[in-house]
């Protein structure tokens, strides 16, 4: 197991096992009480304490969100640290790894890519941190390049967006330690932490006459597209037309969704990828099987939209599925 998340373990199971009560979304009302107890967090994250941290990590009502009495936001003064595994107990214990400084708007990840922190800033990545968040100079993280580290960060970022820096599905296991207190253990690098990784607090929300769409509860993103995350394992789809595999089911892969409007009693297309609505029916939405009585084959397809005919079933209806150990 990871040394430095071996210790945190130990050191919070020592102290409690029991989580911040108040759920640690945002910051709290009780604003005085709460800075007391981050004036002590914050002062071994400055000192590099580490038991000490983890003892106030475990502080009844400890609300690790909530500026100490001098201002200081403890995951920023993690970042300042240069030592990750302050920042990962805070983010175990719910930081918002999209906060800013009050005082002048700078993010954990703006400040991860100042000091060139690269593992930082991908950890901060993938637990929401938001790379185009301005601060009050107007000046985002993505300015700040200062190695090729964080420069791979962004070019990542700009590729895959939010899920590019989530584990591949299968990493996380949810089990139990020798005392029969569960924990989430990774197989790949023998991490482990007591809250849900956020490659696994994906959930799918469907409300009717509105687009299918995928919440992280951990990092509070939301994706109209099948996060990576929830791909799903032993069953994958081959295409013989264009020669493909996927995860994904065919549902997932296509792009324009007909979503049906109570209001105007009529449907109209989404764009998942886009966002783009439209009232006309796409070209790739628009094929239609069609029996044929007079020719070879038993049926062709048609395009109503282009008017295109062919005896072969589009690219898009062609998948079938596949069991697979894989």
């Amino acid at each position: 197991m990871n040394s430095r998340v071996l210790c945190l373990l130990c050191s919070l199971c020592v102290c409690s096992f029991v989580p911040a009560s108040n759920g640690a979304w945002g910051p709290s009302s009780a604003a005085s009480k709460e800075s007391v107890l981050t004036d002590k967090l914050v002062e071994n994250i400055v000192k590099k304490n580490f038991d000490g941290f983890a003892k106030e990590l475990a502080s009844p009502d400890m609300d690790v969100n909530q500026p100490d009495s001098k201002g200081r936001l403890p995951l920023l003064e993690a970042v300042k640290s240069k030592d990750i595994k302050f920042v990962d107990g805070l983010l175990q214990y719910r930081a918002l790894a999209a906060s800013v400084d009050p005082a002048t708007g700078t993010s954990p990840l703006m400040e991860a890519f100042k000091l060139g922190q690269a593992e930082i800033g991908k950890h901060l990545l993938a637990y929401g941190a938001d790379i185009n968040t301005a601060n009050k100079a107007g000046q985002k993280p993505r300015d700040f390049a200062p190695n090729k580290g964080i420069t791979e960060l962004i070019t990542k970022f700009d590729a895959g967006g939010p899920a590019a820096f989530e584990d591949e599905p299968g990493t996380w296991f949810y089990t139990n330690n020798e005392n029969g207190i569960p924990y989430w253990y990774n197989r790949h690098t023998t991490d482990a932490r007591w809250n849900m990784p956020p490659s696994c607090a994906w959930q799918k929300v469907e409300v009717q006459h509105q687009p299918k769409r995928y919440v992280n509860y951990v990092t509070g993103q939301t994706m109209y597209t099948l996060p990576n995350a929830k791909t799903m394992k032993n069953v994958r789809w081959y295409n013989p037309r264009i020669n493909k595999h996927s995860w994904e089911s065919p549902e997932d892969l296509q792009e324009w969704k007909p979503v049906y409007s109570p209001e105007n009693d009529a449907t109209f297309y989404f764009n998942v990828k886009t966002r783009e609505s439209t009232w006309d029916q796409p070209p790739e939405l628009a094929w239609q099987r069609v029996d044929n009585t007079d020719g070879p084959w038993s049926h062709f397809w048609w395009n109503s939209k282009t008017d295109e005919k062919q005896w072969h079933e589009p690219d898009h209806k062609a998948w079938e599925r596949h069991d697979s150990d894989l």
